[in-house]
């Protein structure tokens, strides 16, 4: 590995590449997301094929008339017993009862599979979905978002492209092709080994063509990520690129990750159409044998002119029908691997403590808590105490096992009800202790609990939290807030027990209602009113009070504030000091300050320096020496 990759991966973690076969897993996951309609599946698996089989039938009764129509020739056959004597309308009669009939199965199976495999797939997606939820932050923190947003957009629609409609295609293709070799082998046996050495020789020139295809359609699927990260982040810094002229570099950077995509797409395409060059050269030279032989058999008197016509006719319908099966099995390796890259996120580690829902599908390894626990976890008694004790023991983090410490051995006691506020230089490591304490990496040694309670304890202790029960006894006001496209109540709401009524009542204790209840006609039509993505119809001021309306509703007994207040000018921080200072009073607190002015009034300050604890002792001892060695106003 070059010195500039080993670089890059301390920060970022490189595509997977998938190679050689489907892993069991993959074959699993297509077995789980379709189980609970496995009786269903047989059903019109059944129907389809009894539906193609009517369908294809009627070839062999065309075959039984033309026989029937032989008269004192070499080359006539018998029809057989069920049909003698039948009358040309009789003929017609059951044709067209068989066509009808094989049309409604038909019509019916390819309905009934499309939709189970769109509830398959659907399944499939949420269960991956429940589980990136719970993944670690050092997995969000590697992983680009492009990569993330190809799998759950481009690899998930091909996956679901091919399990809807095109499935059902798919399966009819394949009962042809068995219900082929077995009518012409009825209409005459020696048409028998012909199919089975066609279908032998397109199965060579496929298993001759297969890995070269799967591996461009996956270096495909892994082309696509990059460019598309590069446009999300681009999109995303677009303000400070255009300050900064860097546009050119950009739209270069971007048009080369994207002419890369389009050489691998160019490649697999390539791979695709030799492939289906090398099946119709074979198909033609069969086909054309088999014309030869039919005429051979008939010659001789081996076959009727009936069975004949049978067989061309197969053996045409052959030709075309391998061909779509092999085309559609491309179409299936596309979904396939979708399936194989979401269903890496499906198996990957949760993050440390982290359980599942008892609603969760899928048989991995993560636990999976029963309908007992979660209905008693809401219950826990952390959950009811109107504030309580932060307890951090000698504690050690760095982000990645590869990167430096970033907190060194601090312990810290917020005693319940307490208001700590903690300063430092930039780096000193402020705010990964927000983030420890929240639990979002995992530590290196020591531990933290809330009330007495820690996740890291065993499951039968009396100690023992679950990882969200014990995030939700902790409210965070951060510098950024983040809102979701969506309406006020969406945004605010912490459960679907909150009243419209409590959620007012929270507005107009921070002082939110008056302002943006301008434009409505009642009390609860603020609620309706429409967050645009990231809150930007929305000011950096007013975004925090609705952050602080959060924590009023969340009743929590902790509440931390990041940095709550380095964006908003002096007069907005005063009045959202001050309204935590009235709204959040008797909770326990621990505040991360930009400016001193907000943490003055706290029982107590926290000074970190270079990831530990340098000081502590009253505003008044701490702020004093902090200043002295050249810290913040």
């Amino acid at each position: 590995m070059s010195t500039n990759a080993k670089s890059r991966s301390r920060f970022l973690h490189e595509e997977t590449k998938f190679s050689g076969g489907y892993s069991t897993g993959v074959v699993k996951a297509v077995y789980e997301s379709y189980q609970p309609w496995s009786l269903r599946v047989t059903f019109l698996f059944v129907l389809g094929f009894l539906g193609r089989a009517l369908l294809l039938f009627n070839t062999n009764l065309m075959g039984f008339w033309v026989d029937s129509l032989c008269r004192n020739s070499t080359s006539c056959k018998p029809v057989p017993a069920l049909f003698r004597g039948f009358s040309h309308h009789q003929y017609v009669n059951v044709i067209v009862i068989v066509t009808a009939l094989g049309f409604v199965a038909n019509t019916l199976f390819r309905v009934g599979i499309s939709r189970t495999g769109t509830h398959a797939v659907s399944r499939f997606y949420d269960n991956v979905t429940l589980r990136v939820s719970r993944f670690p932050m050092s997995f969000f923190d590697v992983t680009p978002i492009g990569r993330m947003i190809t799998r759950f957009g481009s690899d998930y629609a091909a996956m679901f492209r091919m399990m809807g409609g095109p499935m059902g295609e798919f399966l009819c293709v394949v009962f042809d092709l068995i219900l082929i070799v077995m009518l012409s082998a009825f209409a005459s046996p020696w048409f028998l080994p012909l199919m089975l050495i066609s279908l032998a020789v397109n199965y060579a020139v496929y298993r001759s063509n297969k890995m070269r295809m799967r591996e461009e359609r996956r270096e495909l699927s892994r082309s696509r990520a990059p460019a598309i990260a590069h446009f999300s982040e681009t999109v995303q810094g677009a303000r400070v690129v255009k300050i900064f002229g860097r546009s050119n570099v950009f739209v270069t950077r971007f048009m080369t990750l994207l002419e890369g995509f389009v050489v691998q797409r160019f490649r697999a395409a390539v791979a695709i159409q030799w492939f289906s060059v090398q099946m119709t050269a074979s198909i033609q030279v069969l086909l054309v044998f088999g014309a030869v032989l039919g005429l051979i058999l008939l010659r001789h008197g081996q076959i009727s002119v009936g069975a004949l016509g049978v067989a061309l006719t197969f053996i045409g319908m052959s030709s075309n029908t391998i061909q779509s099966f092999f085309d559609w099995l491309a179409s299936l390796e596309e979904a396939l691997t979708g399936f194989e890259r979401l269903d890496e996120y499906l198996r990957k580690d949760l993050e440390p403590a982290a359980a599942l829902p008892p609603t969760a599908e899928f048989r991995t390894q993560h636990r999976v808590m029963s309908f007992a626990e979660w209905k008693k976890r809401w219950s826990h008694p952390l959950l009811s105490m109107a504030c309580a004790e932060v307890n951090i023991e000698n504690l050690t983090l760095r982000y990645q096992p590869n990167l430096p410490i970033v907190l060194d051995n601090v312990s810290l006691r917020v005693l319940s009800g307490e208001h700590v506020g903690i300063v430092g230089a930039t780096g000193s490591g402020k705010s990964t202790l927000i983030q420890a304490i929240f639990k979002l990496y995992p530590f290196e040694t020591g531990k933290i609990s809330v009330g007495g309670f820690d996740v890291s304890a065993p499951d039968s202790a009396e100690q023992f939290i679950s990882l969200d029960v014990y995030r939700s006894a902790l409210a965070l006001i951060p510098q950024d807030p983040s809102l979701f496209r969506g309406t006020l109540r969406e945004n605010l709401s912490i459960s679907d027990d909150v009243s419209d009524e409590e959620l007012v009542k929270a507005l107009c204790l921070v002082g939110l209602h008056e302002s943006l209840s301008v434009a409505t006609e009642d009390a609860a039509g603020i609620l309706k009113m429409s967050i645009e993505e990231r809150g930007v119809n929305m000011s950096v001021g007013q975004r925090q009070l609705v952050c602080l309306a959060r924590c009023l509703l969340s009743r929590s007994p902790v509440v931390l504030m990041d940095e709550a207040t380095s964006a908003v000018d002096p007069v907005s921080e005063a009045a959202l000091v001050t309204a935590t200072e009235k709204l959040l009073k008797g909770r326990t607190r621990i505040v991360v300050a930009h400016r001193l002015a907000t943490v003055v009034n706290c029982d107590r300050v926290v000074w970190m320096e270079h990831g530990k604890i340098r000081l502590i002792g009253s505003p008044s001892d701490v702020l004093v020496q902090f200043q002295k060695q050249g810290g913040a106003k």
